[in-house]
């Protein structure tokens, strides 16, 4: 995982949840969302 994204200041607090809203992409959730999901769920599942 980048350094940079792990240390921001900008990172918002730990929640329960988080509700994403985006409009669909050919019926799907647009690629860049994707990508950022895959990478906050590697991390979660590095850190258990």
């Amino acid at each position: 995982m980048p350094q940079n994204s792990t240390t921001s200041d900008r990172c918002p607090p730990p929640r329960h949840g988080v509700l994403i809203a985006t409009p669909d992409y050919n019926f799907s959730i647009p690629g860049v969302l994707k990508n950022a999901l895959d990478w906050v769920i590697h991390a979660l599942l590095a850190v258990f």
